[in-house]
């Protein structure tokens, strides 16, 4: 689960900057995952290691849950070298991705419809002056 207060702290109160922040993430997540899974089938423990870190800074962002606990076990089975049970952790990863990402998506969602609403509040008030 997002502590959208915290989050909101950590950027400054700034909620247009956050909408941005999601909307990256939002973009760069998926060849993230891809670029995990590749890098699995290929046994490219070092590629696994980047992309995940990668991953992991990421969601950091935003979340310390499962999304981010599993691509830390990624991070650190690579860097051992020791894949043979990497399907649990990228399954766990895929999962805390997909509700990172709902709940992001609806924070977003909402945070731009109350942006346009108050835009128009604004502009309508303001007209009418």
């Amino acid at each position: 689960m997002v502590d959208w207060i915290d989050v909101l702290e950590r950027t400054g109160g700034d909620r247009e900057f956050l909408v941005e922040l999601i909307s990256i993430y939002l973009d760069q997540q998926a060849p993230l995952l891809r670029e995990i899974e590749l890098a699995i089938d290929a046994g490219d423990h070092n590629k696994i290691e980047h992309a995940a870190h990668a991953l992991r800074g990421a969601i950091g962002n935003f979340s310390d849950q499962e999304a981010y606990e599993a691509a830390l076990r990624l991070e650190r089975m690579a860097q051992a070298g020791t894949l043979s049970t990497v399907n649990h952790p990228l399954v766990d990863l895929k999962r805390g991705l997909h509700s990172l990402e709902q709940e992001m998506t609806n924070w977003k969602n909402s945070e731009i419809a109350a942006q346009m609403d108050g835009g128009y509040l604004s502009s309508t008030i303001g007209s009418k002056g």
